[in-house]
């Protein structure tokens, strides 16, 4: 609901973001067959997230971009050491990072992802909550929203998570 209401700027624009990736109940069914997973977190500086110059510059971009290409990295790996059902998700759209200014290309009939081996689908875009993850394992986190100033947030992360079978 988190991305329908507020609606999220990348709601319905991409294949890994709602109403298009898998449903709540398959996701459920699908994390509840993994037995293991790799939950990383990359510190962010506030001023990069927080406030209305680092949305509008997007300068969470380069961290979330890194997140991403690590999640499939790590992702890759697994497989290439014997896990081949490993799935990873990070956090966030990949349309924003990927596909800013273009149609998402796995919307289109016929075509695939450009970005197949980058492009994640977002934890809470499968109703992960991220928040009580990241307490769960001791990780500080905050809400950060457009309003709030980069001085009243200690820093913010980069979440990802890899699911190993």
């Amino acid at each position: 609901m988190k991305c329908m209401y507020p609606k999220c700027g990348s709601y319905g624009t991409n294949a890994n973001c709602p109403p298009h990736n898998i449903d709540l109940d398959l996701a459920r069914k699908i994390v509840k067959s993994y037995r293991y997973a790799i939950f990383t977190r990359i510190v962010v500086p506030s001023e990069q997230l927080a406030g209305d110059e680092a949305r509008e510059k997007q300068l969470m971009a380069p961290s979330r971009k890194i997140n991403h290409e690590m999640i499939a990295k790590i992702e890759a790996e697994a497989f290439y050491d014997g896990y081949h059902l490993a799935l990873g998700f990070a956090d966030g759209s990949c349309k924003t990072l990927y596909c800013r200014d273009i149609e998402c290309s796995a919307l289109v009939s016929g075509s695939g992802c450009r970005h197949k081996l980058k492009a994640r689908s977002a934890m809470e875009g499968i109703g992960m909550d991220v928040y009580a993850m990241a307490t769960r394992v001791g990780w500080d986190i905050y809400p950060i929203g457009s309003s709030i100033s980069p001085s009243l947030v200690p820093h913010g992360n980069a979440l990802g998570l890899v699911l190993i079978y």
